[in-house]
């Protein structure tokens, strides 16, 4: 129960210490500037501290999901485990650091960088729409893919009060569609593409150069 409380009071506290501690710097740096320079420049300064500001929080959630899990494994855990525990810890630092700083960068090529310190393995040119993703070492994004808006890369699931995680593959010049969800110990190969609002099953594969749709998926029937 201690130990519970323990982990659950961090859960709460850290994300919202992060951003306070921002929030702060951010006013101390601004006054800081302002008695050295003038009002327009203090403009042009301001979103350089942001910036830098952003960056350091996204250092930090990386760092912190190091201390609470290291490296993610596919894994069998019981609902009510420290594993689950210190997870939850890690998600709610990366929604609510992380993915609020990143909203600003999706479909730019800056949001790969921090997912890679965050253990993801990142491809080239790795078009990202969304920041909804778990588990991030075992998740594998080859080359020139796209994670279009708002879709959900989940590498796990709770099944009878125990959690399951394992590898989700998205290969090269794959498309993963709006708002479509993809699960955990799946493989979506070389130039496949999912659907809008699909879900791609666990432990299922989609063949190279292939379009799938709906829930459960069901190839896209081409025209004769």
């Amino acid at each position: 129960m201690v130990a519970r409380s323990v982990v659950e009071s961090l859960r709460v506290l850290l994300p919202g210490l992060i951003l306070m501690a921002n929030a702060v710097l951010f006013c101390i740096a601004v006054v800081a500037f302002y008695r050295w320079r003038s009002l327009p420049e203090v403009f042009l300064f301001a979103p350089i501290v942001a910036f830098l500001l952003s960056a350091g929080s996204l250092v930090c959630v990386a760092w912190l999901k190091r201390v609470f899990i290291g490296k993610f494994i596919p894994t069998l855990k019981p609902l009510w485990s420290g594993y689950v525990w210190c997870n939850e810890v890690v998600n709610a630092l990366y929604e609510t650091v992380a993915a609020a700083a990143l909203a600003p960068l999706l479909g730019t090529p800056f949001v790969s960088p921090f997912l890679r310190l965050m253990g993801c393995k990142m491809g080239r040119w790795v078009f990202l729409e969304s920041t909804l993703m778990s588990e991030f070492d075992l998740v594998r994004i080859g080359d020139r893919a796209a994670l279009n808006l708002g879709c959900t890369i989940q590498p796990h699931l709770f099944e009878d009060r125990i959690m399951k995680t394992d590898a989700i593959t998205i290969g090269h010049g794959c498309s993963v569609g709006n708002m479509a969800v993809v699960l955990y110990s799946t493989e979506m190969r070389q130039g496949s593409s999912l659907g809008p609002l699909s879900v791609l099953m666990k432990g299922e594969g989609l063949p190279s150069r292939s379009r799938w749709y709906g829930i459960p998926t069901q190839p896209v029937a081409v025209a004769a």
